[in-house]
């Protein structure tokens, strides 16, 4: 059962794949690794690197991004494009089934997906908490009037201690964002 009983509550893990070396990887698992800590069960954590879906595309993450990778050397424009399409749509969909989107910003890397994320989330009122290692001083004012100032966090760690007092009731948020839904409703 998830923390404080919510576990109809779902997070969304935003950020870099392409042109990262790990593809996110490492950044992902340290923050699934806190959110489990924080009591929040590993089913309720939504990662882009394992798709909850049964096509022949995404039964592993390392032979997908080979075959990405294959079509582009290659200049296979219109399978690389299809083979895209598809990304876009399951991970946005997974960003629908959420109710927050933690996402992780690298400087240096093109963020294309990551900020068609983040803006569809917001357009969606969920709430995104932004990790940029700049911090607040050094992101974009774009990013603080798109997430707001109390969403940017310098580090992993202090997202997940925001969002633990969120959770735990400690911070009082704004119901039009902070959405915590239950379908059992206190039914059994």
């Amino acid at each position: 059962m998830g923390i404080n009983h919510f576990e109809d509550f779902k997070i969304y893990l935003a950020g870099p794949i392409d042109f990262i070396k790990d593809s996110g990887v490492s950044f992902r698992n340290e923050i699934t690794e806190k959110l489990i800590q924080l009591g929040i069960d590993k089913n309720q954590i939504y990662n882009p690197l394992d798709k909850p879906v049964k096509t022949l595309a995404y039964k592993d993450f390392d032979v997908e991004k080979e075959h990405y990778y294959t079509l582009r050397k290659h200049q296979m424009w219109d399978d690389l494009e299809k083979l895209a399409k598809l990304t876009l749509h399951v991970d946005l969909r997974l960003v629908d089934k959420s109710d927050v989107i933690i996402a992780v910003i690298k400087p240096e890397i093109p963020l294309f997906g990551t900020i068609h994320e983040i803006v569809s989330a917001r357009q969606q009122k969920k709430p995104v908490l932004l990790i940029d290692p700049r911090g607040r001083e050094g992101t974009s004012i774009w990013a603080i009037g798109l997430c707001g100032y109390k969403h940017i966090f310098s580090t992993i760690d202090s997202a997940i201690d925001y969002l633990s007092d969120v959770l735990h009731g400690k911070i009082e948020v704004d119901q039009g964002e902070w959405l915590f839904l239950n379908f059992k409703n206190g039914k059994k």
